[in-house]
């Protein structure tokens, strides 16, 4: 994996980028997709805080 992500509390969820991604792969769809059943999981509000000064998101477009 490219990022793990740690629950800090139920309302604070931690992200921690690794390495950039190589040439070809789409770790940006894994962490959405990890993301996206964080927030359908959760009973209450979620907030973010995350580390990415060893990744980031390569195709703004995804977020939307």
């Amino acid at each position: 994996m490219h990022f793990r992500i740690v629950s800090l509390s139920s309302e604070l969820v931690f992200i921690k980028w690794y390495r950039l991604p190589a040439e070809g792969t789409a770790p940006e769809q894994n962490i959405l997709e990890a993301i996206r059943t964080l927030l359908e999981n959760a009973p209450d509000k979620l907030y973010f805080l995350s580390d990415l000064r060893g990744g980031r998101i390569m195709d703004i477009r995804l977020l939307q």
